[in-house]
C-alpha cells in the first residue's frame, strides 16, 4: 500500500460541470496509472420514486421524489425515459388496475476524451410497495479495515446472497466494489478486496425476515444483492438530487447468480438499505438508452 492514495474529495470533481482538457491522443495514460484509474472517474446521482404498471406491463403513472432538488438535465432525461419503459405482462389481483411500485434510478455521468459529459440512466430497480418483501432482522457487524482506515479509504461493496427459508445467508461473494480513492490501479485491487472481504463477512452474518411465499414450492435459497458503505464518521453522505463522484469497481462472475433479473441489472444501481431479491417484483424489459 501506498501513502499516495488521496482523500478522494481532493481529486473527484462534478463532471456535468468539468472543463478539463482532453487528452492528446498520443499521450495516452500509462495501464495502470493514477492518470488512468483517474480518467475512469464516474459521478452519480440516485433518484427514487413511484411507477404504476398495468397488466400489460405499460406504464400508466410515474413521479419522481422531490422533483425540486434535481438537476433539471436529469429530470428531462428520466421524462423521456420512464414513459417508453416495457415490463412483462402480469396478473393482477383482482380489481386492481395496476401495480405501484418504488423506483429507485442511478444517473451516472462520465467525462469523454474531448471534454464533453455523457449520461446515462442505468438499470433501474423496482419493488413492491405492499409486501411481503425481505427485511433486515439482524445487520452484521461491518468492521472498517484497519488497513483501509489509516488512509481514510472509503467506498462501497455490492454482496450478491443466497438466503434460506429461516433468513440466513448461506452464501455470499463480493459482485463489485467501487472506491472514494485514487491511486495505482494495484493499489485499488488492494483497497477493493479488504473492503469485499470486509462485507462478506458482514453479510454473512446478517439476518433477515424472510417470507415463505416467496419461495417458490422445491426452492431452498433465494439469490439476493445488498449493499455496505465504508465512510469515515467525518465523510457526510451526499444529499438527495447531489451528484457524488467515484472509481467503478471491475463486476465480477457470480457462477450461482444465473441469467435471471438480478444478473441482468447493475449492482451499483441498487439503493440503500434494500435487499434486492431475484423474481420478486415485475421486471422490466426495455433497455435505457443513454445520452
Amino acid at each position: 500500500m501506498t501513502a499516495r492514495a488521496v482523500c478522494f474529495a481532493m481529486v473527484a470533481f462534478s463532471l456535468l460541470a468539468a472543463t478539463a482538457a482532453p487528452v492528446l491522443a498520443d499521450d495516452p495514460p500509462q495501464p495502470g496509472s493514477v492518470r488512468a484509474v483517474r480518467a475512469t472517474v464516474e459521478s452519480a446521482l440516485r433518484v427514487t420514486g413511484t411507477i404504476e404498471v398495468d397488466a400489460a406491463g405499460t406504464v400508466v403513472a410515474w413521479s419522481l421524489d422531490q422533483p425540486e432538488k434535481l438537476p433539471p438535465e436529469v429530470v428531462t432525461m428520466a421524462a423521456a425515459n420512464v414513459p417508453k419503459w416495457t415490463f412483462e405482462p402480469v396478473t393482477l389481483p383482482e380489481g386492481t388496475a395496476a401495480s405501484r411500485m418504488r423506483m429507485s434510478m442511478l444517473f451516472v455521468a462520465r467525462e469523454m476524451p474531448d471534454g464533453s459529459h455523457r449520461i446515462a440512466l442505468r438499470h433501474p430497480s423496482f419493488n413492491p410497495l405492499d409486501g411481503p418483501w425481505f427485511t433486515v432482522a439482524k445487520r452484521g457487524r461491518r468492521v472498517y479495515p484497519p488497513g483501509a482506515g489509516k488512509y481514510n479509504v472509503t467506498g462501497t461493496a455490492f454482496i450478491a446472497l443466497r438466503i434460506d427459508r429461516n433468513g440466513k445467508v448461506v452464501d455470499a461473494m463480493v459482485e463489485q466494489v467501487n472506491l472514494n480513492v485514487v491511486d495505482r490501479e494495484r493499489t485499488m485491487e488492494v483497497w477493493r478486496k479488504l473492503l469485499g472481504e470486509a462485507a462478506v463477512r458482514a453479510a454473512l452474518t446478517t439476518e433477515l425476515n424472510a417470507p415463505e411465499v416467496l419461495f417458490p414450492p422445491g426452492v431452498d435459497a433465494l439469490v439476493a444483492r445488498m449493499m455496505f458503505v465504508f465512510a469515515t464518521e467525518d465523510a457526510p453522505a451526499p444529499a438527495y438530487g447531489e451528484w457524488s463522484a467515484y472509481v467503478p469497481g471491475p463486476r465480477a462472475e457470480i457462477p450461482w447468480l444465473g441469467a435471471g433479473d438480478l444478473a441482468a441489472t447493475a449492482p451499483d444501481a441498487l439503493p440503500p438499505d434494500v435487499t434486492q431479491v431475484a423474481g420478486v417484483g415485475i421486471r422490466r424489459m426495455r433497455p435505457t438508452p443513454a445520452r
